[in-house]
């Protein structure tokens, strides 16, 4: 789990700052607000460098693990779940729900 967190929202995180214009181009995301992408950028890089000794003491680190299947249903709940239920949910949408199905049954 350490490891995907560490290439996988790490990865995507240095993507979102370093290559906001690309990232949106490839997975059809909408017109962002600079602060906003990068606010979401920052934290997955975050996430990344705190998984890196979680890496290598698993038990002590266990809350950065939390802290993600946290926040992952939290936004499942408030925000992908209305829009499923109005049938809005762009396709973009629909493809972080089935990251955070892979995720969180790891």
């Amino acid at each position: 789990m350490y490891i995907w967190t560490i290439l996988g929202a790490g990865g995507f995180g240095v993507c979102l700052l370093l290559l906001p214009d690309m990232m949106s181009t490839i997975f059809g995301y909408p017109g962002q607000d600079p602060l906003l992408f990068g606010i979401s950028g920052s934290i997955y890089v975050a996430f990344g460098l705190v998984a890196i000794p979680g890496f290598i003491s698993p038990v002590k680190f266990a809350p950065v693990l939390l802290l993600q299947v946290c926040y992952k249903v939290i936004w499942f709940i408030m925000v992908l779940l209305p829009s499923f239920i109005v049938g809005s949910v762009p396709g973009y949408g629909v493809d972080i729900c089935g990251n955070l199905r892979n995720v969180c049954s790891r």
